[in-house]
């Protein structure tokens, strides 16, 4: 036995399609008004980004270690850079070849020479060798010249020197000490040969070592063709002066003599 349709369903079938139509509930539009929203607030988060990067892309960077300011060029063809004409800053070369300096000579050394130094001795001076008692207060202390009777109350550390001018190849000038003291009338050999050295040292360029085999000092001619010495334009009372200053003794109150006698 068939069981009977809906009524409507069996009595107007077109009524019951109206029916079934007004009984489907209609989609919810509050999803697709929520979609629509974020959309919009993303394309607009999207253009503000591409804004800021346009602006730091052509934006002037900030004094952050400012580049260096370049030159510019005038109307005449002159090369400014603040202010300044770096034409006139340019060196002549003309100008250059007179720039220089010329040692100032503030003090001449007692000493003997190293022996891997080539030396040449003045011979164009009358006033040397200049002769003297002085004392050899040794590494540190130097020669100091003794006078007024006062080397006669050290006479074992006042002897009688010869100092000869001399220079070295890096025309540095020094004055080289000679003992000329004298034991019965005769001087030691070690001083015979130096001076045979130091008069060899007067016509060419010399090394002079001390030779413990020979117990004197032996000369060595360079071989080759050396410029000869500048010798400074200095008068022989600047010579002394420069050697000597502060290093005279006149009385035994001296600090040097002291020392020597063993009151101080």
């Amino acid at each position: 036995m068939k069981t009977p349709s809906h009524p409507l369903e069996s009595a107007n079938p077109e009524a019951a399609d109206a029916s079934a139509a007004l009984s489907t509930p209609e989609p919810s539009r509050k999803g697709n008004d929520m979609t629509d929203q974020q959309t919009s607030l993303m394309n607009t988060v999207l253009s503000n980004e591409v804004d800021t990067d346009n602006a730091r892309s052509t934006a002037v960077p900030a004094t952050q270690g400012a580049a260096p300011t370049r030159p510019i060029e005038d109307s005449q063809g002159n090369l400014i850079i603040d202010g300044i004409d770096l034409n006139a800053l340019r060196i002549n070369p003309a100008a250059t070849a007179t720039v220089g300096v010329k040692p100032l000579i503030t003090s001449i050394p007692i000493m003997k020479p190293k022996k891997s130094q080539f030396i040449q001795v003045c011979a164009t001076r009358p006033a040397f060798p200049y002769s003297a008692f002085a004392i050899d207060g040794g590494q540190g202390v130097g020669y100091y010249l003794v006078t007024n009777g006062v080397e006669l109350l050290v006479p074992h550390h006042a002897k009688a020197y010869s100092f000869y001018l001399a220079i070295n190849r890096s025309n540095q000038l020094f004055l080289l000490p000679l003992n000329e003291q004298r034991t019965n009338g005769h001087r030691h050999s070690s001083a015979d040969s130096l001076e045979l050295a130091l008069e060899q040292a007067k016509r060419a360029w010399v090394q002079i070592v001390w030779s413990q085999d020979v117990m004197g000092y032996l000369a060595y001619e360079a071989v080759g063709s050396l410029a000869a010495p500048v010798w400074p334009a200095l008068t022989d009372n600047d010579i002394l002066n420069l050697a000597f200053k502060g290093r005279i003794i006149t009385t035994v109150d001296h600090p040097i003599i002291q020392a020597l006698q063993g009151a101080a």
